[in-house]
């Protein structure tokens, strides 16, 4: 019965080792799974600013497309501050230059680059490039 008592009185729990232990490693676990969310937060934002440019570009070679060839060379720009949606806008997050050249008679090159916004302020330095021939009379 002596032998009861004495297993009674002995404390059950964690001691405060332990448990600083427990909490750094549970710390260290859920401050590497919030880096990888942001990680793929950043990483999502890129492709889907990189995509929209893309859009915008080759919105941009449709347009053109469907001017007379006299008229292409209204679509002439330089870094102009465009939206999402390709729309010229002062506020815009984009900026699209588009030229114009004549590179053979009787046809005409338009080359479209857009530089989209990229993580830490700023726009991309390369931006996203689509080219293309018209030909009068097409």
């Amino acid at each position: 019965m002596l032998r009861l008592q004495k297993q009674k009185n002995k404390r059950v729990g964690f001691t405060l080792v332990e448990a600083l232990i427990s909490s750094a490693l549970f710390f260290v676990i859920a401050g590497s799974f919030v880096a990888a969310y942001i990680s793929a937060m950043r990483t999502h934002r890129m492709a889907s600013n990189f995509y929209r440019a893309t859009c915008i570009a080759r919105n941009r070679i449709q347009r053109a497309r469907t001017l007379d060839y006299d008229s292409l060379a209204l679509l002439s720009e330089v870094e102009a501050s465009v939206d999402e949606n390709g729309n010229r806008d002062l506020s815009g997050h984009f900026q699209r230059t588009t030229s114009i050249s004549n590179t053979v008679l009787a046809c005409t090159r338009i080359r479209v680059n857009v530089k989209f916004p990229i993580s830490g302020g700023g726009v991309s330095p390369e931006g996203v490039e689509v080219h293309t021939m018209i030909a009068e009379g097409m």
